[in-house]
């Protein structure tokens, strides 16, 4: 599991023991915008589809696939490591089976300290990947060279 792989052993051993696995459905709401969120949710196998739900131009309210998770990736973090927030801030329905394990708030909370870093990278990336204006900034950042 990516998220955890700077852990050392001990402490890996000891989210684990406190984990649990959840299987879901094709079409199952893993998480709902807009519901608070108790867990952190990573993936062992499937494929998921992140939506957000908004009025669309004609006023009626749409659904939109904003990015998908798949292979080790994780979701559900944005409402524990932020207390402002708190609630889900988008659907992650499965496309197919889907199973993940998930660790409860109270657990992440202790080790959320050694995750964030991680967690604000993948983030930042969700991001650029999500706005094409920084998808092509990010591809003409001049690179900087290294010192010799």
């Amino acid at each position: 599991m990516s998220l955890f792989k700077s852990l050392g052993r001990r402490k890996l051993e000891e989210i684990a023991a406190e984990m649990h696995t959840i299987n879901y459905r094709p079409g199952s709401y893993i998480c709902e915008q807009g519901a608070v969120g108790h867990n952190l949710h990573v993936m062992l196998n499937g494929s998921c589809r992140v939506t957000k739900t908004g009025l669309a131009e004609d006023g009626s309210v749409e659904e939109k696939t904003i990015g998908l998770i798949h292979g080790d990736g994780y979701f559900g973090e944005i409402a524990l490591i932020d207390t402002r927030i708190a609630t889900r801030t988008a659907n992650v329905v499965a496309i197919g089976n889907v199973t993940t394990m998930t660790l409860r708030r109270s657990k992440f909370d202790e080790i959320a300290g050694l995750v964030r870093p991680r967690i604000m990278k993948d983030a930042a990336i969700r991001v650029i990947k999500q706005v094409p204006i920084l998808q092509k900034r990010s591809l003409q950042l001049p690179r900087i060279p290294t010192p010799r």
